[in-house]
């Protein structure tokens, strides 16, 4: 079966465009005009790039992830299958709106319908989109802003239908003829705009699956499920067993949250360690390393990153500013 290994090139210095042009690794023949895969990155913010996808080979091509970054992709024709270990993926197909994340390292199989495939994509580092979508802003799903606040080792994917304004923002962008700054300037803000209305999208989606919990069953189970988070935030449980646990269904859980405790899930898993952190950094002779640790981050790396973002300074910094032991 024809193959195609996709890996983009890192950004050279100077440059604000890179091509990755491959071939379909056919045994028994040459490649021919139709087994071309353009993938085409254009950094247009130090945190935003676009890459667009041109594909019309044969049956299957693989993507090699090269740096973690989160993804919003339209799919302008076309259509494939993809499979990606450990995380369930939905079958590609026009006027569909695609989310991931990707770890450092990984790879995507996809088996492409017949026919081009054509997409548009804006990829974000992961540090710009939190400055974006503070986590106090429940803007981000989750489950993906779970992924970004630990260590980034995990894998997200999510996908809704595409609405009209998206639709028409996405063709822009691929039809986009400016040059120079005027084009760098139109795709950047067009880029913005499209990951606004993407994640509402999917947070809509997620919210008006399921109707909000008012009575009182519904919110001790809230209640339960918020003590639940509060004893056990160093090794939280994942949402799906948190529904279980308290007899709700995942999209009452977090429909309710936000609801009746104006937060998220996740929030108040990272309340409670920050909380529990600041306690050890000030009333304890524990490393660092080894507070991240017991808060529930898998290295002192993603425990001091975390830690930086919600609290605004660093955990020396807290350690070294010499209020008193309580």
């Amino acid at each position: 079966m024809p193959v195609v290994e996709a890996s983009i090139p890192p950004d050279r210095s100077g440059d604000t465009t890179t091509q990755a042009v491959v071939w379909a690794a056919t045994e028994g023949r040459s490649p021919g005009p139709d087994d071309r895969a353009l993938i085409e990155d254009e950094l247009i913010h130090p945190g935003i790039t676009l890459r667009t996808l041109h594909f019309s080979g044969e049956d299957e091509f693989h993507f090699r992830v090269s740096a973690p970054g989160v993804g919003v992709a339209y799919v302008h024709a076309g259509g494939f299958e993809s499979a990606i270990e450990g995380v369930d993926t939905a079958p590609a197909r026009p006027r569909q709106l695609r989310f991931f994340f990707n770890g450092p390292h990984g790879e995507v199989r996809a088996v492409k319908k017949p026919g081009t495939l054509k997409s548009t994509i804006v990829l974000v580092d992961p540090d710009y989109l939190l400055k974006l979508c503070p986590p106090d802003d429940v803007f981000l799903p989750d489950q993906l802003l779970s992924i970004l606040q630990g260590d980034r080792t995990d894998i997200y994917f999510d996908a809704v239908p595409i609405a009209s304004a998206m639709t028409m923002i996405a063709e822009s962008v691929h039809d986009c003829d400016y040059r120079g700054a005027m084009r760098k300037l139109f795709l950047e803000a067009k880029a913005l705009e499209f990951i606004a209305l993407g994640f509402h999208a999917l947070k809509s989606g997620a919210a008006g699956s399921a109707p909000v919990p008012r009575d009182g069953r519904d919110l001790q189970q809230l209640k339960e499920a918020k003590s639940i988070l509060e004893r056990e935030y160093d090794n939280p449980p994942s949402i799906s067993d948190l529904a279980r646990r308290v007899g709700l269904n995942e999209c009452k859980l977090k429909s309710g949250f936000r609801t009746h405790f104006k937060t998220t899930v996740f929030s108040i898993v990272l309340e409670c360690r920050m909380d529990e952190a600041i306690r050890l950094l000030r009333n304890s002779d524990l490393g660092i390393a080894q507070i991240g640790y017991r808060v529930g981050y898998g290295s002192g790396t993603a425990f001091t990153r975390a830690f930086r973002r919600i609290v605004g300074c660093t955990p020396k910094a807290v350690r070294d500013n010499g209020l008193p032991r309580a």
